[in-house]
């Protein structure tokens, strides 16, 4: 079943889209460059968020937000229990414990009553840190994030918004609400990562040397370059390339 028609869209932009292709061919910069950050400061711009990276894939851009933020082993994650297998795999990829949360009937989404109880039931538990809540925008639909916000300030937790396919959209008039937000789009899933500020582990070390469990070795090449690209602004990046 044919979702998307690639053809009909390209015919009507083939203009623009060839002379952006011949630009990219011309300056032969296949790898960032101006298009690149032309068009994050454009989402950056659109969402009003202070930084913009724009990364391969929703689990590169998820799992980046969940390293800037140091989680890890020991750290519990919360993520809705019917979405795509990404929004609930980062958690595992840098070592940190999912904890899956019962969606809400009427709207697909994460359950804030459900998620109060998660809580509840880790904390009570004693094994993990409750720090993260993931909450998706699934089929574009903003989850609850007035009630969601709430629990997680309540016990010192962070809230990471997975937009998914709902870029542009907004709850309560305000265009995303999370700590950090992910956005896909496009048939391809590629992503940006948007932030307000930075927030890190104690010490800000370099993603590329920062510990990572055994299954999750990141290139050093592509975290100094995300680091260089994003992270320069924070006090104890600027060097961060310079090893």
């Amino acid at each position: 079943m044919q979702f998307h028609d690639l053809g009909a869209q390209y015919r009507a932009l083939k203009a623009e889209i060839d002379a952006g292709m011949a630009e990219v061919i011309q300056e032969s910069q296949f790898i960032l460059g101006p298009q690149v950050a032309r068009l994050e400061e454009r989402l950056r711009e659109d969402v009003g968020r202070a930084h913009c990276v724009t990364c391969g894939n929703g689990t590169d851009a998820l799992e980046l937000a969940l390293m800037m933020w140091g989680i890890g082993p020991g750290d519990a994650v919360f993520a809705p229990d019917f979405t795509y297998f990404a929004s609930a795999g980062c958690a595992s990829a840098v070592g940190a414990e999912l904890i899956p949360v019962d969606i809400d009937l009427a709207t697909f989404n994460m359950c804030p009553d459900a998620l109060e109880s998660a809580i509840a039931r880790v904390e009570a538990e004693g094994r993990f840190r409750p720090r993260v809540v993931i909450a998706v925008d699934l089929f574009g639909q903003p989850a609850d994030y007035i009630r969601i916000g709430a629990i997680a300030k309540a016990h010192g937790m962070l809230v990471l918004e997975d937009a998914a396919q709902g870029y542009g959209g907004a709850f309560s008039g305000e265009v995303f609400v999370g700590d950090k937000l992910v956005s896909r789009f496009s048939k391809g899933q590629e992503a940006a990562c948007l932030i307000n500020d930075i927030p890190l582990m104690g010490t800000p070390a370099p993603l590329a040397t920062r510990p990572s469990p055994p299954f999750f070795r990141p290139s050093r090449w592509a975290a100094m370059a995300t680091a260089a690209r994003c992270l320069w602004t924070t006090p104890g990046w600027t060097r961060c390339c310079a090893r």
